[in-house]
Protein backbone atom coordinates (compact mmCIF):
# COMPACT_ATOMS: atom_id res chain seq x y z
CA UNK A 1 0.00 0.00 0.00
CA UNK A 2 2.85 2.30 -0.07
CA UNK A 3 5.63 3.91 2.63
CA UNK A 4 3.45 4.52 5.84
CA UNK A 5 5.67 7.22 6.56
CA UNK A 6 3.98 8.70 3.47
CA UNK A 7 0.85 9.20 5.27
CA UNK A 8 0.68 12.43 7.39
CA UNK A 9 -2.22 12.43 8.89
CA UNK A 10 -4.67 10.02 11.56
CA UNK A 11 -7.09 7.91 10.25
CA UNK A 12 -10.59 8.85 10.65
CA UNK A 13 -12.15 7.88 13.96
CA UNK A 14 -14.47 4.57 12.73
CA UNK A 15 -14.65 2.77 16.44
CA UNK A 16 -18.62 3.21 16.66
CA UNK A 17 -18.76 0.43 13.73
CA UNK A 18 -17.41 -2.24 16.41
CA UNK A 19 -18.68 -0.38 19.15
CA UNK A 20 -22.09 -2.10 20.94
CA UNK A 21 -24.02 0.95 21.78
CA UNK A 22 -24.29 0.74 17.95
CA UNK A 23 -25.45 -1.09 15.28
CA UNK A 24 -23.50 -1.56 11.93
CA UNK A 25 -25.07 -2.15 8.53
CA UNK A 26 -22.46 -2.10 5.44
CA UNK A 27 -22.25 -3.65 2.00
CA UNK A 28 -20.18 -3.20 -0.95
CA UNK A 29 -20.78 -2.56 -4.99
CA UNK A 30 -18.31 -2.20 -7.63
CA UNK A 31 -19.27 1.08 -9.92
CA UNK A 32 -18.29 1.24 -13.86
CA UNK A 33 -17.80 5.09 -12.83
CA UNK A 34 -14.83 7.28 -11.68
CA UNK A 35 -14.25 8.03 -8.12
CA UNK A 36 -14.19 11.10 -8.64
CA UNK A 37 -18.20 11.27 -10.08
CA UNK A 38 -19.35 8.93 -7.06
CA UNK A 39 -16.99 10.92 -4.43
CA UNK A 40 -18.99 14.23 -5.80
CA UNK A 41 -22.36 12.45 -5.60
CA UNK A 42 -22.07 11.26 -2.11
CA UNK A 43 -21.30 15.15 -1.04
CA UNK A 44 -24.48 16.50 -3.02
CA UNK A 45 -27.32 15.06 -1.18
CA UNK A 46 -29.78 17.67 -3.29
CA UNK A 47 -30.32 14.39 -5.47
CA UNK A 48 -31.98 12.56 -3.21
CA UNK A 49 -35.22 14.38 -3.59
CA UNK A 50 -35.39 13.44 -7.19
CA UNK A 51 -33.25 10.23 -7.95
CA UNK A 52 -34.34 9.16 -5.05
CA UNK A 53 -37.76 10.02 -4.69
CA UNK A 54 -39.25 6.74 -4.29
CA UNK A 55 -36.39 5.37 -2.26
CA UNK A 56 -35.72 7.76 0.23
CA UNK A 57 -38.61 9.85 0.24
CA UNK A 58 -36.89 12.57 2.23
CA UNK A 59 -38.28 15.08 -0.62
CA UNK A 60 -37.52 17.99 1.08
CA UNK A 61 -34.19 18.29 0.57
CA UNK A 62 -33.89 20.53 -2.32
CA UNK A 63 -31.09 23.29 -1.31
CA UNK A 64 -27.89 23.04 -1.29
CA UNK A 65 -26.79 23.25 2.47
CA UNK A 66 -23.75 25.41 3.58
CA UNK A 67 -20.27 24.19 3.19
CA UNK A 68 -16.84 25.25 4.46
CA UNK A 69 -13.04 23.71 4.92
CA UNK A 70 -12.03 22.81 8.34
CA UNK A 71 -8.28 22.45 7.01
CA UNK A 72 -8.50 19.75 4.37
CA UNK A 73 -11.55 18.28 5.00
CA UNK A 74 -14.75 19.15 3.31
CA UNK A 75 -17.95 19.69 5.42
CA UNK A 76 -21.32 20.78 4.86
CA UNK A 77 -24.67 21.37 7.43
CA UNK A 78 -28.01 21.93 7.10
CA UNK A 79 -31.22 21.78 9.29
CA UNK A 80 -34.34 21.13 8.42
CA UNK A 81 -38.16 22.20 9.85
CA UNK A 82 -40.21 18.88 10.75
CA UNK A 83 -40.96 16.47 8.27
CA UNK A 84 -40.79 13.03 8.37
CA UNK A 85 -38.23 11.36 8.33
CA UNK A 86 -36.66 8.59 5.29
CA UNK A 87 -38.35 5.64 5.58
CA UNK A 88 -34.93 3.99 5.53
CA UNK A 89 -33.86 4.77 8.77
CA UNK A 90 -37.11 4.81 11.02
CA UNK A 91 -37.35 1.33 11.73
CA UNK A 92 -33.60 1.39 12.95
CA UNK A 93 -34.64 4.32 15.19
CA UNK A 94 -38.24 3.03 16.05
CA UNK A 95 -40.09 5.28 14.52
CA UNK A 96 -43.08 5.73 12.84
CA UNK A 97 -42.81 6.76 8.89
CA UNK A 98 -45.46 9.41 9.51
CA UNK A 99 -44.12 11.23 12.30
CA UNK A 100 -42.96 15.06 11.67
CA UNK A 101 -39.54 15.18 13.48
CA UNK A 102 -36.51 17.64 12.99
CA UNK A 103 -32.64 16.54 11.61
CA UNK A 104 -29.93 18.27 10.95
CA UNK A 105 -27.88 16.61 8.50
CA UNK A 106 -23.85 17.16 8.84
CA UNK A 107 -21.54 15.90 6.44
CA UNK A 108 -17.62 15.68 6.41
CA UNK A 109 -14.90 14.75 3.88
CA UNK A 110 -11.46 13.73 6.03
CA UNK A 111 -10.05 12.55 2.78
CA UNK A 112 -10.60 11.49 -0.63
CA UNK A 113 -11.05 7.75 -0.04
CA UNK A 114 -13.54 8.70 2.53
CA UNK A 115 -16.83 10.57 3.80
CA UNK A 116 -19.63 10.73 6.58
CA UNK A 117 -22.97 11.72 6.29
CA UNK A 118 -24.68 12.13 9.86
CA UNK A 119 -28.46 12.58 10.35
CA UNK A 120 -29.19 13.67 13.41
CA UNK A 121 -32.82 13.22 14.16
CA UNK A 122 -34.54 15.15 17.12
CA UNK A 123 -38.33 13.45 18.09
CA UNK A 124 -40.07 16.70 19.47
CA UNK A 125 -43.08 14.65 20.76
CA UNK A 126 -41.43 10.80 22.35
CA UNK A 127 -43.66 8.22 23.26
CA UNK A 128 -43.77 7.77 27.31
CA UNK A 129 -40.22 6.39 28.22
CA UNK A 130 -38.85 6.99 24.48
CA UNK A 131 -35.67 8.50 23.50
CA UNK A 132 -35.94 11.84 21.44
CA UNK A 133 -32.66 12.16 19.95
CA UNK A 134 -30.94 9.45 17.41
CA UNK A 135 -27.89 9.57 14.82
CA UNK A 136 -27.68 7.57 11.85
CA UNK A 137 -24.10 7.68 10.37
CA UNK A 138 -23.93 7.07 7.09
CA UNK A 139 -20.03 5.74 6.03
CA UNK A 140 -19.02 5.72 2.08
CA UNK A 141 -15.39 4.37 1.36
CA UNK A 142 -14.45 4.72 -2.19
CA UNK A 143 -11.19 2.66 -3.99
CA UNK A 144 -10.23 2.86 -7.51
CA UNK A 145 -9.47 -0.06 -9.08
CA UNK A 146 -9.06 0.09 -13.13
CA UNK A 147 -9.44 3.32 -14.85
CA UNK A 148 -13.13 4.08 -14.64
CA UNK A 149 -14.55 1.58 -12.15
CA UNK A 150 -14.24 2.07 -8.25
CA UNK A 151 -14.84 -0.05 -5.69
CA UNK A 152 -17.81 1.17 -3.12
CA UNK A 153 -17.81 -0.06 0.54
CA UNK A 154 -20.84 1.67 2.53
CA UNK A 155 -22.06 1.65 6.22
CA UNK A 156 -24.81 2.99 7.87
CA UNK A 157 -24.63 2.96 11.61
CA UNK A 158 -27.22 3.70 14.36
CA UNK A 159 -26.94 5.16 17.70
CA UNK A 160 -29.06 2.09 19.12
CA UNK A 161 -27.64 -1.25 20.17
CA UNK A 162 -28.93 -4.76 18.77
CA UNK A 163 -30.82 -3.57 16.43
CA UNK A 164 -33.16 -7.18 15.08
CA UNK A 165 -31.80 -9.10 12.05
CA UNK A 166 -35.40 -8.42 10.40
CA UNK A 167 -34.69 -4.35 11.13
CA UNK A 168 -31.33 -4.35 9.87
CA UNK A 169 -32.33 -6.89 6.63
CA UNK A 170 -34.74 -4.13 5.61
CA UNK A 171 -32.65 -1.63 5.96
CA UNK A 172 -29.75 -3.40 4.13
CA UNK A 173 -32.49 -4.01 1.60
CA UNK A 174 -33.58 -0.23 1.02
CA UNK A 175 -30.26 1.31 1.30
CA UNK A 176 -28.90 -1.21 -2.08
CA UNK A 177 -32.09 -0.37 -3.73
CA UNK A 178 -31.34 3.19 -3.27
CA UNK A 179 -27.46 3.16 -3.94
CA UNK A 180 -28.70 1.00 -7.02
CA UNK A 181 -30.29 4.03 -8.59
CA UNK A 182 -27.00 5.81 -8.11
CA UNK A 183 -25.00 3.35 -9.63
CA UNK A 184 -27.29 2.89 -12.61
CA UNK A 185 -27.10 7.09 -13.35
CA UNK A 186 -23.61 7.29 -12.64
CA UNK A 187 -22.71 4.49 -14.92
CA UNK A 188 -24.43 6.11 -17.56
CA UNK A 189 -22.78 9.52 -17.23
CA UNK A 190 -18.99 7.96 -17.20
CA UNK A 191 -20.80 6.25 -20.60
CA UNK A 192 -21.79 9.50 -22.05
CA UNK A 193 -18.42 10.74 -20.98
CA UNK A 194 -16.61 7.93 -22.88
CA UNK A 195 -18.34 7.81 -25.94
CA UNK A 196 -18.60 11.81 -26.38
CA UNK A 197 -17.13 12.44 -29.73
CA UNK A 198 -15.74 15.55 -28.53
CA UNK A 199 -13.44 13.85 -26.14
CA UNK A 200 -13.03 15.93 -23.00
CA UNK A 201 -12.78 19.25 -24.31
CA UNK A 202 -16.37 20.33 -23.65
CA UNK A 203 -17.49 22.91 -21.05
CA UNK A 204 -18.65 22.03 -17.76
CA UNK A 205 -21.20 23.95 -16.03
CA UNK A 206 -21.35 23.94 -12.20
CA UNK A 207 -24.47 25.29 -9.35
CA UNK A 208 -24.78 25.99 -6.38
CA UNK A 209 -25.38 22.17 -5.33
CA UNK A 210 -22.18 21.08 -6.55
CA UNK A 211 -20.06 23.30 -3.63
CA UNK A 212 -18.82 20.26 -2.27
CA UNK A 213 -17.88 18.79 -5.31
CA UNK A 214 -15.57 22.07 -6.06
CA UNK A 215 -14.24 21.54 -3.20
CA UNK A 216 -12.98 18.03 -3.47
CA UNK A 217 -11.87 18.53 -6.70
CA UNK A 218 -9.48 21.54 -5.62
CA UNK A 219 -8.09 19.55 -2.73
CA UNK A 220 -7.85 16.44 -5.50
CA UNK A 221 -5.43 19.40 -7.34
CA UNK A 222 -3.36 20.32 -4.43
CA UNK A 223 -2.28 16.74 -3.83
CA UNK A 224 -2.19 15.80 -7.81
CA UNK A 225 0.43 18.98 -7.47
CA UNK A 226 2.19 18.00 -4.48
CA UNK A 227 3.08 14.73 -6.19
CA UNK A 228 3.84 16.11 -9.75
CA UNK A 229 1.00 14.36 -11.27
CA UNK A 230 -1.46 16.14 -13.86
CA UNK A 231 -3.91 18.26 -12.53
CA UNK A 232 -7.45 17.02 -12.72
CA UNK A 233 -7.94 19.69 -15.26
CA UNK A 234 -11.17 19.26 -18.07
CA UNK A 235 -8.33 17.48 -20.32
CA UNK A 236 -8.26 14.67 -18.13
CA UNK A 237 -10.73 15.15 -14.78
CA UNK A 238 -12.01 11.83 -15.36
CA UNK A 239 -8.64 9.79 -16.20
CA UNK A 240 -7.64 10.16 -12.87
CA UNK A 241 -7.39 7.06 -10.34
CA UNK A 242 -5.74 4.41 -12.74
Amino acid sequence: MGDPKAIDCDPPDVGYQTDPNWSFITGYMEVAANWILIRENVMDLTHIAFLHKNTFKQDDWVTAPDTYMEGDTVCYEQEFDLAPLSPLFCAGMGLPEDKPIKRVQKGRMPSLAISFSDWNVHDPNPEEGCRSDFIMRGCHILTPSTCGNTHYFWGAAFDVPEIIDEVAEKTRASVVAAFNEDKALLQKLQANVATDPRGMDFPEVTLGADGAGVKVRQILNRQLKAEGRPLNQTSDRFQIGR
